[in-house]
């Protein structure tokens, strides 16, 4: 009878000790639970807190851009009276700079055969904005601004004149087969010239599509010209004869 008893004592004591470690598994899981909780709650209120002072800062950026353009307001209302001018005639001279800037643009996108026969319209054109310049609304950004615009389209436009002026004669000639013209080179260090665009001119083809012709027609000299760069500069920046052509060139024109 008393080997029975000493299993049924080991077999309690095996229960209870499961049951012990039951229980501390239980209690270690509710401990990381709590620590968890608490860990979370943390972050939520600096979360809010952040949130809270960003929205404070917020606030203030708001009101200094209230402020600012309040500030603003103020000075443009001040303008005309710091310039000796009524905001009236302030607008008038806007208008009038508006007008000169079409004009200009008006004559610089003219061909520059065409802008040549008109030199007194250019000069009267800069004896306005001379005009406009000695106005103290000049002084004004916006004033400023477009009178600079007016001062550069005139330049593009003189600039447009003299190159009409430097522009070859066409002279035309009877050769054997058909009748050519010739045209050279120009150079123009801002607007390079290539067979595209000597093509495309009014007195050549007025057709820039037409450059392979105009190639054709110079093969020889162009290809003479390319090889020759090649072997003077080593360079490879060009790799066919007809993206190359040097101020000077004749070009003859098969009609």
């Amino acid at each position: 009878m008393r080997k029975p008893t000493m299993i049924r004592c080991l077999f309690i004591g095996v229960a209870l000790l499961f049951a012990s470690l039951l229980t501390a598994e239980e209690s270690m899981t509710y401990e990381a639970y709590e620590l968890a909780l608490k860990d979370a709650t943390c972050r939520e209120v600096a979360a809010k807190q952040a949130i809270a002072q960003e929205q404070t800062t917020l606030q203030d950026l708001k009101e200094q851009v209230v402020q600012t353009d309040k500030s603003i307001r103020a000075v443009h209302n001040e303008i005309p009276g710091l310039i000796g001018m009524t905001q009236e005639e302030i607008t008038k001279n806007g208008e009038k700079e508006a007008a000169l800037i079409a004009q200009a643009e008006a004559l610089a996108q003219l061909p520059p055969e065409e802008i040549k026969k008109r030199s007194a319209e250019i000069q009267a054109l800069e004896k306005a904005l001379m005009a406009q310049q000695s106005q103290t609304s000049s002084l004004l950004f916006a004033s400023s601004a477009r009178l600079s615009e007016v001062e550069g389209l005139i330049r593009t436009a003189k600039e447009n004149a003299e190159a009409a002026k430097r522009a070859p004669v066409v002279n035309t000639f009877s050769g054997s087969a058909l009748s050519v013209s010739t045209y050279t080179v120009q150079d123009r260090p801002n607007n390079r010239e290539c067979l595209w665009k000597i093509a495309g001119r009014e007195e050549v083809f007025n057709d820039a599509l037409q450059w392979p012709k105009l190639y054709q027609a110079n093969k020889s000299r162009i290809d003479a010209a390319f090889e020759k760069y090649r072997a003077d500069t080593n360079a490879d920046k060009y790799s066919r004869p007809e993206d190359l052509i040097f101020p000077g060139q004749v070009f003859n024109i098969p009609r």
